[in-house]
């Protein structure tokens, strides 16, 4: 009996680890990238962003090498507005980027020619909570240990449960 403990012990603390690891899974990292072009600007985006991780901005392209700074404004829901300057680095310029409230954003590039203030670019962005997430794994988690207790209980050796099998009858 204290086989079937330690096996249930085992594959409940497997379970508590696969749902901890959720939040410090390795994901790629979340990028937006901006390339200026003469009149225009391409973006290359991910399709929603996670407002638990910083999202890593760069701007580049000819115009960029031309450019004295380079500033993120962001407007999301409820009219939330976060503000980050971005550093150059060669004839790019980079930082990171926090937007915490899930919904849709605006994220605007900006420059300043002395006192005159420019556009560079508008970027629509969907940003989704890590909640639902988290609720996936633990379903996943939950059914994956019910189907191994089941089977455990199902499969037979020699007439008795798998999970049985190895106990020891006291007579």
């Amino acid at each position: 009996m204290l086989r079937v403990f330690a096996v249930l012990a085992v594959l409940l603390a497997g379970l508590l680890t696969f749902i901890s690891s959720g939040a410090q899974a390795a994901a790629p990292e979340q990028t937006l990238g901006v390339v200026l072009h003469r009149h225009t600007a391409a973006t290359e985006r991910l399709p929603h962003y996670r407002n638990s991780r910083p999202i890593a901005v760069h701007v580049e392209g000819r115009e960029a090498s031309r450019l004295p700074s380079v500033t993120v404004i962001a407007r999301g829901p409820g009219g939330v507005a976060v503000t980050a300057p971005l550093t150059r680095s060669g004839n790019t310029f980079s930082g990171n980027l926090q937007l915490l409230a899930p919904g849709p954003w605006s994220v605007a590039f900006s420059t300043r020619f002395g006192s005159v203030s420019a556009a560079l670019a508008n970027v629509p962005l969907d940003v989704v909570s890590e909640d639902g997430d988290l609720g996936a794994r633990i379903a996943f988690a939950i059914s994956a240990l019910s189907i191994a207790a089941g089977l455990l209980l199902v499969l037979r050796v020699n007439g008795r449960p798998l999970a049985l099998a190895f106990a020891r009858k006291r007579s």
